[in-house]
């Protein structure tokens, strides 16, 4: 260290705040992760109104055609 610390405060304190440091960056990630999901989530769900979206279209035009 850079400071004096003549009874080893330092020395005792390093391990929490190093503790504590990697519990922030765990919920970070947590909370990364978690909106990651639901990004996925939400883009699968789109993707899959799309293709119900193209198979009705694609299902009102082979009805057309047979009309015809």
């Amino acid at each position: 260290m850079s400071f004096f610390d003549p009874i080893g405060i330092t020395d005792l304190a390093e391990p929490a705040m190093e503790a504590e440091h990697r519990r922030e960056l765990d919920e970070k990630y947590r909370r990364v992760e978690e909106e990651v999901r639901k990004t996925v989530a939400e883009a699968e769900a789109i993707k899959a109104q799309n293709q119900a979206g193209a198979n009705n279209s694609n299902a009102r035009r082979r009805a057309r055609r047979e009309a015809e």
